[in-house]
């Protein structure tokens, strides 16, 4: 049986392997781009329309990144490259994976396999198409086999993150942040549920499985009795309401760090985290 028993061998020693997710302005990549500094650079992949101008992060850190922008190709295409290319030839110093954003480039893979007709039903194309053929703009509403078939997309997507970097990269994904409320049509078993944002629900709940640590950002804006606005960014890592957040570990007393305020620059936050859950790794 093709089984190997990993239990003694230094090389199997597991990395980070983190998904965070929060609304935007709750500091996401300006605490990812924080790591320690013993993880070597990062290939920062900037898939946000805006994130490759890097305005959020900390300049002391912006020289150990590489700033990588798609240009040209299809987003299928492209995010397929991230988890399948060795980037090791060209980034030899390289020792962390950040995806900026995880959301706004799945929605992309949906649109694109939408646009192209990927995924039909027994009637063929069903898709309402908007603007003119040739236009970039154009755009077809995705349909139900859309979202059945992206769904599968993604998943494939994070096997592969999990089987082909994960074992060789710290990763850090990043993620907007959603919340599903059940439908007047939906059984009584469904319940609301926050989590990391791509499509869909059924997303919504997969993906946090992908990860040992789900972490929730979020922020509060408040106005003290001299008018400043006083702002509290935090880092949650403990369920709260509905909204999924976790550390897996194993100690008894439960998680260490279940809720952290986080500063501006937030490797304070890092430095307890490797503390409590990365010792045997950094060693």
């Amino acid at each position: 049986m093709p089984i190997v028993d990993i239990t003694d061998d230094p090389k199997a020693v597991p990395k980070a392997l983190i998904v965070g997710y929060g609304n935007s302005g709750t500091s996401k990549t300006s605490w990812a781009t924080a790591y320690p500094d013993a993880w070597g650079k990062a290939l920062y992949f900037a898939l946000d329309p805006d994130a490759w101008r890097m305005d959020s992060i900390l300049e002391k850190y912006k020289g150990r990144l590489y700033n990588l922008r798609f240009q040209g190709g299809d987003p299928i295409t492209n995010m397929s490259s991230i988890v399948t290319d060795n980037w090791k030839k060209d980034y030899p110093d390289a020792g962390v994976i950040i995806v900026d954003t995880l959301s706004s480039s799945s929605r992309a893979m949906l649109q694109d396999a939408a646009n192209k007709g990927y995924f039909k039903g027994d009637k063929g194309d069903m898709h309402i198409q908007f603007g003119p053929k040739a236009a970039a703009i154009t755009q077809a509403i995705p349909g139900m086999y859309d979202y059945m078939g992206g769904k599968f997309l993604v998943e494939n997507w994070l096997d592969l993150l999990v089987a082909n970097v994960a074992p060789h990269y710290h990763v850090i994904v990043l993620c907007h942040e959603d919340y599903d409320s059940p439908r007047k049509e939906d059984s009584k078993d469904v319940t609301a549920v926050g989590g990391p944002a791509t499509f869909g629900r059924k997303l919504l709940t997969i993906l946090p499985t992908y990860f040992p640590t789900v972490l929730r950002f979020t922020v509060d804006h408040r106005t003290d009795l001299t008018g400043k606005t006083v702002s509290k960014y935090r880092v949650v890592s403990s369920m709260q309401g509905d909204y999924v957040a976790r550390i897996r570990e194993n100690n008894p007393e439960g998680n260490p760090m279940p809720v952290r305020d986080l500063a501006r620059d937030a490797r304070p936050w890092w430095d307890e985290y490797v503390d409590k859950f990365m010792t045997k790794e950094i060693k």
